[in-house]
């Protein structure tokens, strides 16, 4: 694997933050949790909080530690049994989060695009070309993922203009005063899942420039998939109405069918956004396959990385053959679950590790 040193830029940042968390969101929005409320928009903003607060806690983790190397201090800090069931954890959690990811991918795909062909063909052909992306290594990953940003303000673009069309109804939008308070941190909590690829940033930090404030970029990257969450989960509503919605399997897709019906302006807009749509599924797998490809070497140097490439491709695979369809009741657990391991558990790491250099031990 070809990686990078400590070179990356702001906007590096930026665009690495964006690819990593927003192809999941526009693929089940507003539902992709599994307790519903009809005021998506809102659980939406709540559930980002928690996250920003988690980029706090990483920008004052680079700062304390020259280093930079989430990894390598907590191993050097943390007792080893512990230290092993953290990454054992994090990576059969990544790994099964992956294989719910390219469920999701393969039902689209088999709906819009490849009826006939059976899953395992075009989930293999998707997993080798991921495979080649990653071991060209972190630097080939920031090039794509900021030549590609243009897609996330496009699809920005075009939902905000969709709301400007004919069959929008604010009158679809309830009060926010008719939510159930518990049933809102329910599904708030539920709907963690949404911005779980922000955990990769605990391997990217270490890349970025000396003295670099990583706060900013990586804020103003989840702000704007923040907007792209809220104005979807607005305007599908405000589109459908709640009751057709929960029945759409790609919200985004639907909302471009849509408009293009509308205003034919351009013959089957939404095979155009649908393919942007995969260059998005594809950017959010090689990034967390490069994570764990990382979080591999840097636990086991003397491997040789593309093995680890392959190992983590074909357990995706294989989990992608026996997972049920994506509308499942274990997906509430996966929910949870991504609650725990991309939030609660990289911010508990993070606060042990900011209290340890406090303590005065060195870094």
């Amino acid at each position: 694997m070809k990686t990078v040193q400590k070179t990356l830029k702001s906007f590096d940042l930026f665009a690495f933050t964006v690819s990593s968390t927003i192809s999941v969101g526009i693929a089940f929005l507003p539902y992709v949790a599994g307790e519903e409320i009809r005021s998506a928009w809102l659980k939406v903003m709540i559930g980002s909080l928690p996250f920003f607060g988690f980029l706090f806690l990483l920008h004052l983790f680079n700062k304390r530690y020259s280093t930079g190397d989430f990894f390598l201090e907590l191993k050097k800090r943390i007792w080893k049994p512990v230290y092993w069931l953290i990454i054992g954890y994090l990576f059969i959690s990544i790994i099964y989060a992956g294989g719910i990811v390219l469920t999701g991918m393969g039902a689209v795909v088999n709906t819009y695009l490849l009826p006939n062909t059976s899953q395992w063909v075009y989930i293999l052909f998707f997993l080798v070309v991921v495979a080649v992306g990653v071991y060209y290594g972190l630097a080939a990953i920031i090039r794509f993922v900021v030549l590609t940003i243009v897609i996330e303000f496009s699809i920005l673009l075009v939902i905000i203009a969709i709301g400007f069309t004919e069959p929008f109804r604010w009158i679809y939008i309830p009060p926010v005063m008719d939510i159930d308070i518990s049933l809102l941190l329910k599904s708030t909590i539920s709907d963690f899942a949404r911005y779980s690829g922000l955990v990769t940033l605990l391997g990217l930090v270490v890349y970025s420039k000396p003295n670099q404030s990583i706060i900013k970029p990586t804020s103003f990257g989840l702000l704007f998939v923040l907007i792209v969450y809220t104005a979807l989960s607005i305007v599908v509503l405000g589109t459908f109405g709640f009751e057709e919605s929960l029945q759409l399997i790609s919200p985004f897709i639907a909302l471009v069918q849509t408009y293009s019906t509308a205003g034919g302006v351009i013959e089957r807009l939404d095979l155009i956004f649908l393919a942007f749509w995969l260059v998005l599924f594809f950017k959010i797998i090689i990034i967390h396959i490069w994570f764990l490809v990382l979080m591999l070497k840097k636990n086991f140097p003397n491997v040789n990385g593309k093995w680890f490439i392959l190992l983590i491709c074909g357990m995706l695979f294989v989990l992608n053959l026996f997972l049920p369809p994506i509308i499942s009741d274990y997906w509430r657990v996966h929910n949870f679950n991504t609650a725990m391991y991309a939030l609660v558990l990289p911010s508990v790491l993070l606060i042990y590790l900011l209290l340890r250099k406090k303590g005065g031990r060195q870094a």
